[in-house]
């Protein structure tokens, strides 16, 4: 589909339902997956077989690549730290155990919704992709082989030097932005898809591969990998990061916006009442009982003085002793 008028005004009645209806602590969750469904909905329809579902699956891949890539070296996946492990720069005791096992849930949540979208391969015309989907099974090996991927280059990536790795994947963004750029980079790709699935090769043309959203997506991914290079990123847990990598008005038209500027409104949705959800402007005089500690103990820049942030593990993030 296209940013036509009956889709944007479909985007403004969910924006509407939003504010009114989503509760506080289900903000994060729903703007999230909205924005997900946003992203295969919007997809302009591609001649090669499946690009129009599997290219916002790739942009999903990549930003939880960015993230994997971008999050501080005291954030394990899979054990819990301390605050003062996890931001040892404020000499905060260790006060409660923090645990990452949203970042779990989110990975699960976020792979759950693309195998539920796949399904739609199976009810007609009655889909939020521009065409038919693969088979579910297709999508459940590719998820699969994905990760295993992911894994093995982890693996890889620990043995190297961080500002190597980082500098890597950066040089890697930018290698695919060319190529998606770049018309016969992009004819020589489409050709490549249409002989994997058996179409017309002669056919190919730089329209074949019009990715949604993929020139704020990498400029996002790339800001976040350089500002984890300088060491100035917040901590941002997984929902957070594709939060504001997949965010559905800016994947379609931008700005091009700072992980940190964002975080500040995406830590306040919990606090907003009523209307002041569409207004995040407004919301700051809300934060003023919050305590946002930011992992350099600076205050934010880009425009909400006097606030400081942590990155996006809020307490409902957080695991806690009994």
């Amino acid at each position: 589909m296209t940013l036509d008028l009956p889709a944007i005004a479909v985007l403004i009645v969910a924006a509407v339902l939003y504010a009114a209806l989503v509760p506080g602590r289900w903000r994060g969750w729903a703007l999230l997956l909205g924005s997900i469904v946003a992203l295969f909905w919007l997809q302009a329809p591609l001649a090669p077989r499946y690009a129009d579902f599997l290219l916002p699956s790739a942009t999903i891949a990549l930003a939880v690549a960015g993230w994997w890539l971008s999050r501080p070296e005291q954030r394990a996946f899979l054990r819990p730290v301390s605050p003062a492990e996890a931001y040892p720069s404020t000499g905060r005791p260790a006060t409660s155990p923090v645990f990452v096992r949203d970042d779990w849930l989110t990975l699960v949540v976020v792979a759950g919704m693309v195998l539920l979208l796949s399904l739609s391969r199976y009810t007609g015309d009655f889909r939020l992709t521009a065409s038919r989907p693969p088979s579910p099974l297709f999508v459940n090996l590719t998820i699969l082989e994905v990760g295993l991927l992911f894994a093995a280059l982890a693996l890889i990536a620990r043995r190297l030097p961080p500002r190597a790795v980082l500098t890597a994947a950066i040089v890697a963004v930018v290698a695919l932005f060319v190529a998606l750029k770049w018309p016969p980079a992009t004819t020589a790709l489409a050709g490549a898809w249409r002989g994997w699935t058996g179409q017309d090769v002669s056919l190919a043309a730089p329209s074949d591969l019009a990715w949604l959203g993929f020139s704020y997506v990498a400029f996002r991914l790339i800001h976040t990998l350089r500002d984890r290079q300088s060491g100035i990123l917040p901590d941002l847990s997984l929902r957070a990061y594709l939060s504001y990598i997949l965010f559905a008005p800016a994947i379609v038209a931008g700005p091009i916006d700072r992980a940190e500027r964002f975080i500040v409104d995406y830590l306040a949705l919990p606090t907003l009442r009523g209307w002041r959800v569409l207004r995040l402007d407004l919301a700051m005089a809300d934060l003023d009982d919050h305590e946002l500690i930011c992992g350099r103990g600076q205050p934010v820049s880009g425009g909400h003085q006097g606030v400081e942030i942590s990155g996006a593990y809020s307490d409902e993030d957080h695991g806690r002793d009994a």
